[in-house]
């Protein structure tokens, strides 16, 4: 008799500080898997990230982890944006995980956070 086996839970690693241009890992808002990058926030008393409790991920937080994103997708290239924009479609919230994809196109940098299939917020960031 065959029996169903349950897929092995993902496990995901926080990348170094420095490749995410960070200095603390407590500042740190990705975690990375098999299938790519997630909005993992570590601490909810961090005083900029999160200024009050909330029952989903704050939008500072969402913007964090998609400059994150950009900054280690590009090896460190792009890690200061001087313009950007974010617009939430809805609410991103604590579970499951939501997924920060990006792409370069030469000094723009898209990215839209996606959470159980369904996009919740993207934006676009401008390099020098």
């Amino acid at each position: 008799m065959l029996r169903a086996t349950a897929a092995p839970p993902t496990v995901a690693h926080r990348p170094e500080p420095a490749t995410l241009a960070v200095n603390h890992p407590q500042d740190a808002v990705l975690a990375e898997d098999a299938a790519g990058l997630l909005v993992a926030a570590a601490d909810p008393l961090h005083p900029f990230l999160f200024d009050h409790p909330g029952d989903h991920v704050p939008g500072m937080v969402l913007l964090e982890a998609a400059r994150q994103a950009v900054a280690y997708r590009s090896g460190g290239a792009l890690t200061r944006p001087y313009a950007g924009r974010l617009r939430a479609v809805r609410f991103t919230e604590l579970a499951p995980a939501a997924r920060v994809l990006c792409a370069r196109y030469h000094a723009t940098c898209v990215f839209r956070v996606v959470q159980g299939g369904t996009p919740t917020a993207y934006g676009t960031f401008s390099y020098p």
